[in-house]
């Protein structure tokens, strides 16, 4: 038994937990290069909840294509070009390829934390027009084009619903949202945009996505409406990536439809996100249920992309949270899941295209899994917070509260 003047064990790994996620700024100022240190100067707000990251090379290069969706476990899904498109998907372990058979091709689009993959098989019996499909584990059960002459499932959630667009007719422009569940399809109605496209869907069932065209005009759409997501002049020229948890959406505004910039949207009001000032332009990919937001900048030096991170109002260069980068070159942060765990897509060191992940150092869910099997309580007399609402305003507080689910 304990006795009462001792420091008990939860008690300090509580401190450790605190320390690694909720540091002071001069704390990550001193872990990085000096020019990660200017580019915080001319940023304000709280600052990212981890030390750094250390890389992780992905067994497996995306040359050609490009990683489409990540979960929780780093399982992702992905396709290369290879005279059609060739879609895997990467189980944490081994990649595997989701074609379908001879003269079909599949692709996945997105992935749940059950190894549920949404996504499209072209050829078969419907000749080569698309089919909604999902993959189970790697079992492929093929949804159809639900009476029309085209569908796709392109986003999936962690309820299993399935969202995605069907068309009607192979003449027409208009394509119709739909959602899939345990066998049960409803048509939702034409999308707002030509030849629209489902890009990402939260667990609420809120979805966004954009048209597939020079004009991207994007879109989400709730509880059976849908909402235009306006460009920063006051257009609808704009191409949403992804949806949190919190229904924050991120995406690309266009200007001129050449120039891009990133930003973000809370309740459909559009936000640009901050970036250095020479910057040639921006985009974001990717916002996990914590909203860090991931993407790439494109700099003066060489049209070169940089891989970003943006959290509240600060950017940070990702090269600059990474100790040891082993030679790597970050280009583009394509997917963050809710461990905070980034895909990266890069240039090696033998000068060859790649990916990596990104870990948070210290990795969120040993710290955290391991303070809370071992007791962990937060207190007003142990750790300064009152009240665990409080406690969940942080970020250690929001991981904690997260992994101890």
């Amino acid at each position: 038994m304990l006795r009462e003047n001792w420091l008990p064990l939860p008690t300090i790994l509580t401190a450790l937990v605190l320390a690694a996620y909720s540091h002071p700024a001069e704390l990550l100022g001193a872990d990085l290069a000096p020019d990660a240190q200017s580019l915080n100067a001319q940023t304000r707000g709280s600052v990212i909840p981890v030390k750094g990251y250390r890389v992780e090379v992905a067994p497996f290069a995306v040359s050609g294509g490009r990683v489409l969706d990540m979960n929780d476990s780093r399982q992702l899904t992905y396709f290369v070009v290879r005279g059609g498109n060739d879609g895997f998907w990467y189980d944490g372990q081994t990649v595997s390829n989701l074609d379908p058979g001879i003269g079909r091709e599949g692709i996945g689009l997105a992935i749940n934390n059950a190894a549920r993959v949404a996504g499209t098989v072209y050829g078969g019996g419907a000749g080569t027009r698309p089919q909604a499909a999902i993959w189970d584990d790697g079992v492929l059960q093929v949804l159809g084009q639900f009476g029309g002459t085209g569908a796709e499932a392109g986003a999936v959630n962690e309820t299993g619903l399935i969202a995605g667009w069907f068309e009607l007719s192979r003449s027409a422009a208009e394509r119709r949202l739909f959602t899939w569940h345990g066998g049960q399809f409803v048509d939702w109605g034409p999308m707002p945009s030509v030849r629209g496209t489902v890009r990402s869907m939260n667990d609420a069932g809120e979805v966004v996505g954009h048209a597939d065209g020079s004009l991207l005009q994007g879109w989400s759409w709730r509880d059976g409406e849908f909402t235009t997501l306006p460009d920063l002049a006051g257009g609808d020229d704009t191409a949403p990536a992804d949806i949190n948890a919190s229904g924050v959406v991120v995406g690309g505004s266009y200007i001129d439809q050449a120039e891009i910039r990133a930003v973000k949207w809370i309740d459909s009001v559009v936000e640009k996100l901050p970036h250095p000032a020479d910057a040639l332009a921006s985009d974001a990919l990717s916002i996990n249920d914590a909203g860090l937001i991931v993407g790439s900048i494109q700099t003066p030096e060489g049209n070169r992309s940089t891989a970003m991170i943006w959290e509240d109002d600060r950017f940070y260069d990702l090269e600059t949270l990474v100790p040891d980068l082993g030679g790597w070159r970050l280009n583009v942060a394509r997917e963050i899941n809710n461990d905070g765990a980034i895909l990266v897509d890069g240039i090696s060191p033998t000068n060859t295209f790649g990916q990596v992940f990104l870990i948070p150092i210290p990795e969120p869910s040993a710290a955290v899994l391991m303070a809370a099997a071992m007791g962990l309580a937060l207190s007003q007399r142990r750790c300064g917070w009152s009240a665990s609402a409080q406690c969940k305003q942080t970020y250690c507080g929001d991981l904690v509260s997260r992994h101890s689910r």
